[in-house]
């Protein structure tokens, strides 16, 4: 099939049901789940990962909504092919969140990043205080969807804002919304320093919560490798946060490297079309059942009930030596003292 009919038959198939309208026989109130993707490091392939995962999980029959939350370029809408009126930048002209929002299928939506209109100059950069505003008012759209993939990037302060994006819509639902934060990951030294650091940052509180309060669900998925590969990583990286942080970690899988895909994206094909049956897609349908498919609503209750408590351990410094470790077990065999 050529690439227009494609284009036109994703559209007619996105036209027969409107953006976050609820599918027959699901309730609007059921709970939502929210997945926050980010990265320590660049070039792990961030927004891919979010990318394949909403686009799995819409396959599933979930109503999926992908949030792009960087107001500067917005990757996904390059990803997808697809091309949006407005950005994340028109929220501070007063548009409602829905109106951003682009039919990518008839299960999955994107609100679009980048600036407010596709076509002008960039927009004057947003104060801090203003993005936080604008990305809650962003937020208000989460609830209509079962799974909202966040596109958090790979810088901290942009997982940070997704963080607290989710907490905001977490509140205004009255408990029917979980959040849960997607680690992805290498194997270098560099990539699992980097992914403690940002484990650490979750589970020192850094999104807003209370020092007290439970600990925020962090997954872990390995990027551009195999499975003993990405389990090894794994090991070293759980191992570290559960000494120095009190932080366990759970591990969703991994995704190979697929330079077919790598090909098919370079030459500007849309990943849905790029990632058929490709083992990048195969691997992110098993990841996607592993986050996505079981009820939210228990996903909801189980991260109230299941997680573990913060705790620090008197007198160490948990972030030098934490980084320490999470790099150097990339070159060690099995890590010492684990508490599992």
């Amino acid at each position: 099939m050529l690439p227009a009919q494609l284009d036109t038959l994703r559209a007619y198939v996105a036209s027969r049901q409107p953006v976050g309208a609820p599918r027959d026989g699901v309730r609007a109130d059921v709970a939502t789940t929210v997945v926050v993707v980010g990265s320590g490091k660049g070039g792990t392939g961030t927004s891919v990962v979010a990318a394949m995962l909403a686009l799995s999980a819409a396959a599933m029959g979930r109503r999926v909504l992908l949030a792009d939350l960087d107001e500067h370029v917005g990757p996904q809408r390059f990803l997808l092919g697809v091309a949006p009126a407005h950005g994340l930048g028109a929220l501070r002209r007063g548009v409602a969140p829905e109106a951003l929002l682009v039919p990518v299928s008839a299960t999955l939506s994107l609100l679009p990043g980048g600036p407010a209109d596709a076509h002008d100059a960039q927009d004057t950069p947003l104060a801090p205080a203003e993005r936080r505003a604008l990305l809650r008012r962003a937020a208000s759209c989460f609830a209509q969807h079962e799974l909202v993939v966040v596109d958090a990037g790979s810088r901290l302060d942009g997982v940070r804002a997704g963080l607290e994006t989710a907490q905001a819509a977490a509140q205004a639902a009255d408990g029917n919304l979980a959040v849960r934060l997607l680690v992805v990951t290498g194997s270098d030294p560099i990539a699992l320093a980097a992914s403690y650091a940002l484990v650490k940052s979750v589970a020192s509180g850094v999104a807003g919560d209370a020092s007290d309060s439970p600990s925020l669900p962090v997954d872990v998925l390995a990027s551009r490798l195999d499975d003993d590969e990405a389990r090894h990583a794994f090991e070293h990286l759980d191992a570290a946060a559960r000494q120095f942080l009190q932080q366990p970690l759970r591990f969703v899988g991994c995704v190979p490297d697929d330079a077919s895909l790598a090909v098919a994206l370079r030459a500007g094909m849309p990943l849905q079309d790029a990632a058929t049956g490709s083992p990048a897609a195969v691997a992110m349908q098993s990841v996607a059942t592993t986050l996505a498919v079981p009820s939210p609503a228990t996903a909801a209750r189980g991260a109230r009930s299941a997680t573990t408590p913060r705790t620090t351990v008197p007198g160490l410094a948990p972030g030098d030596r934490g980084l320490r470790a999470a790099a150097s077990l990339a070159y060690s065999g099995s890590p010492q003292g684990t508490a599992r």
